[in-house]
């Protein structure tokens, strides 16, 4: 399989359906600031962690499950990410 092959049947395929999936959870709620629900609440709430504080919660929720099997698609696992992330201490850390 060549390289051109490999991306066009592979990699396009797997992103295609990451993206389909994104849209879904983005058309289905609306993304107003007044009518938020919990993924919704939960997804902003990440982005607006620094960078070191996803990485460092990001090492704690995989040591805890599996970096596998971390889903940011996943409401119950992004608000741990942040709930980590704003006070460790809490987990035993720092």
């Amino acid at each position: 399989m060549t390289k051109e092959n490999h991306v066009y049947f592979e990699v396009k395929g797997f992103l295609t359906d990451k993206i389909l999936k994104l849209k879904a959870v983005v058309r289905e709620n609306s993304w107003t600031e007044t009518d938020l629900n919990e993924y919704q609440e939960a997804a902003i709430a990440y982005r607006r962690l620094t960078k070191q504080e996803k990485k460092n919660a990001t090492r704690w929720l995989g040591g805890e499950i599996g970096l596998d099997e971390i889903d940011l698609y996943n409401t119950e696992h992004l608000e741990d990410l942040v709930t980590y992330s704003k006070n460790p201490k809490l987990f035993g850390f720092r």
